[in-house]
């Protein structure tokens, strides 16, 4: 069922997204054959007016929307109920936007984006992935640097 989407595009994190340009991926996003060809299919691209209003369609389901943000794209969810109409609000799938970089870093290297709360967390980390104890010797056994008996 086609949803009428109104309302004020706010972004996750809480930014009106006045004058801006969202897009929407249908997911989950599948290639398929037509005419002996792959087809992917295209984003919902819509322009947000000034006031950050938006008057919009989209088919029920789950979405992936783009925006940007302080010159980054991020990403977030959006699903679009099985109803005639819904407010841009309603959609929005609340949660922490995610950077591009963390999704490309991802993507690149098969390997979840870490953050630390502190250097020392850093630190420490390093240290146990790199097998490197506090003396600065490599530590050949894996331990943790503070487990370490050099």
């Amino acid at each position: 069922m086609t949803c009428n989407i109104t309302g004020q595009a706010v972004l996750p994190d809480g930014a009106v997204a006045a004058r801006r340009t969202l897009k929407f991926y249908r997911e989950p996003l599948t290639v398929e054959a037509q005419d002996g060809s792959g087809v992917i299919p295209e984003a919902k691209v819509i322009t947000v007016a000034a006031d950050g209003s938006v008057d919009f369609e989209l088919l029920s389901g789950s979405y992936t929307g783009m925006a940007q943000v302080n010159g980054s794209p991020i990403q977030f969810t959006f699903t679009v109920p099985d109803e005639a109409s819904a407010t841009f609000a309603e959609c929005l799938v609340l949660a922490d936007p995610v950077a591009f970089d963390t999704l490309a870093w991802s993507a690149i290297t098969g390997k979840p984006f870490v953050s630390f709360a502190s250097r020392a967390d850093l630190v420490d980390w390093v240290a146990r992935f790199w097998g490197i104890g506090p003396c600065g010797r490599r530590n050949y056994m894996g331990l943790s640097p503070r487990l370490c008996r050099c």
